[in-house]
């Protein structure tokens, strides 16, 4: 067998040799990422976390017209029993009643502070969030939406235990909640995916962070990077970018479980994952070049795959055999790495349709970029 697998391949004709090259270089790439993940996630043990004494948070939100949200949600996050955080809200210009809600829970706890934005501007959200920081009386900053769902009780807690003694970025998982709709499903696996990249990014030491919700950061960070200076013309992205800035592998956290993570109840129209692939491209560009091009190699090489792999197919039916085996080798790896997650953050009813999801949306998203490159 060996022998006339040998036969064959010395039998190739030039541009087939070429083009079986090619898919071996794109398939040994792509599987060096995989089993990096694979070893990340599934054979890395989970860390025994100590019990530490409780960090500082000011829990940040940046809000406009947000009365319900914060008349529902806002008591059970004050009420949540951890020893030492306050919550700092800033209203950007709201036309509801959040500043009425705000003034009557304020007389209730004396771990909320308030601030407020006097007018609207273009770039009230960066303002605020500003307004906000600055006004923290804590070492640690963490923000969040004002649609949160009640986070676990032990939420802070555990946080705070995660954080290493070197570090000054811990990273969280978050996503919306589960309700009907075509939209919602795609939001959700887009920004699973999302977030499962950048976590392996990371540990490789080419990080970055597509979202700004459920990152605790020390606050001194912040005035370390200039604060929002220079970036006050980006509508699509907030504090990613600064803390794009300063995180590095070495004093960066992990707090990846259940406990940790966070859900916003937001109904999805088209229009936000539409906004969600936006802001993820609007933000890498903000990236360092070096960054840049690994993920445009690796976005790259997503992108050719399957065309050169069905090429073959097509070119080479003699080895198809083969080349169905290396292929059925990368997807078992990452099905184990995507259902292994999923359990792990406790992500519900997303397994098969992120497999799917994932075959195609390297092409869609590829038409989106065009599209939106080309719209005046």
């Amino acid at each position: 067998m060996l022998q006339n697998f040998s036969d064959l391949l010395s039998g190739l004709k030039y541009r087939e040799v070429i083009l079986l090259s090619i898919f071996a270089t794109i398939w040994l790439l792509r599987l060096s990422f995989e089993l990096f993940l694979f070893v990340t996630v599934i054979l890395s043990k989970k860390k025994k976390i100590e019990k530490k004494p409780a960090r500082p948070f000011s829990i940040i939100f940046a809000i406009r017209n947000e009365e319900e949200n914060l008349r529902e949600n806002l008591p059970q996050l004050l009420n949540c029993g951890y020893p030492d955080f306050e919550v700092v809200v800033v209203d950007d210009f709201s036309q509801d009643n959040s500043l009425t809600t705000l003034g009557l829970l304020k007389k209730e706890y004396k771990n909320l502070r308030i601030s407020s934005l006097n007018q609207e501007t273009r770039y009230s959200s960066k303002m605020a969030r500003n307004i906000g920081i600055k006004a923290a009386q804590k070492d640690w900053i963490l923000t969040m939406e004002p649609s949160f769902e009640k986070p676990g009780d032990s939420w802070l807690e555990s946080f705070s235990n995660s954080i290493g003694d070197e570090s000054n970025l811990i990273i969280g998982y978050s996503n919306i909640v589960k309700q009907k709709g075509l939209f919602n499903l795609l939001f959700r696996i887009e920004l699973f995916l999302q977030q499962l990249n950048s976590f392996a990014y990371i540990k490789m030491g080419v990080g970055y962070v597509l979202k700004e919700d459920n990152i605790a950061f020390k606050k001194q960070k912040y005035f370390d990077v200039g604060g929002f200076a220079g970036e006050m013309n980006e509508d699509y992205a907030n504090m990613e970018l600064l803390i794009n800035k300063f995180l590095k592998k070495k004093s960066t956290s992990f707090a990846l479980t259940p406990e940790t993570n966070i859900r916003n109840a937001q109904g999805i129209k088209g229009r936000d994952y539409k906004e969600l692939l936006i802001k993820s491209w609007r933000i890498k560009r903000k990236l360092k070049l070096w960054k840049r091009l690994i993920l445009i190699f690796d976005d790259f090489l997503r992108i050719l795959f399957l065309p050169v792999a069905v090429t073959l197919f097509i070119v080479l039916p003699e080895l198809t055999i083969a080349i169905s085996l290396l292929v059925a080798l990368k997807l078992i790896i990452h099905i184990l790495i995507v259902a292994n997650t999923l359990i792990r953050l406790n992500e519900q009813k997303i397994f098969i349709s992120s497999l799917i999801y994932e075959i195609f949306t390297p092409y869609i998203k590829m038409g989106l970029k065009w599209f939106n490159h080309r719209s005046p």
